[in-house]
This record gives C-alpha cells, sequence and structure tokens, in this order.
C-alpha cells in the first residue's frame, strides 16, 4: 500500500521530533558537571514533562485569552 503525501509528512515529522529529543537528551547530559549530572538530568527532563504536560490545555486557553501566551513565555524563560 503506498502511502499518500500527508502520511508520509506526518511519520517523518514523528521520526525527526523522535531523534532530535535523543539528541536533546544526549547533549543535556554533557553540559553539567559530573558531580551534578544526574540531578540536573532529572530536573530538566521533569521541566520537560511538565512543558510537555501543560502546552495542550494552555494552547487552547490562548485561543481564547493572550495572557496565556504570558505563560507560554515564562515556562520558555525557565526552562
Amino acid at each position: 500500500v503506498a502511502l499518500k503525501a500527508p502520511a508520509f509528512v506526518g511519520i517523518f515529522g514523528k521520526f525527526c521530533t523522535a531523534g532530535m529529543f535523543q539528541q536533546i537528551y544526549a547533549m543535556t547530559t554533557e553540559r553539567f558537571p559530573a558531580e551534578v549530572r544526574a540531578t540536573a538530568f532529572g530536573v530538566c527532563r521533569v521541566a520537560a514533562m511538565l512543558a510537555t504536560f501543560f502546552a495542550p490545555p494552555l494552547a487552547r486557553k490562548a485561543e481564547r485569552d493572550s495572557a496565556a501566551f504570558l505563560v507560554f513565555a515564562l515556562m520558555a524563560g525557565v526552562v
């Protein structure tokens, strides 16, 4: 069965996103000194998971209320 263009683009996008996250995890561990590497990586991972969890509801809220963009900017600044 031949894939249609939108399906191929979606699958390719998922592939690129997964590769990007693996690259980020590899690079994050090298940014910190060995003494605090595990703790710093854990904090970064939790921050990324929280941002991923809260992004869809905040995006829906931002459609109705422009002040929600301030929340996005603060989260991006913290991470």
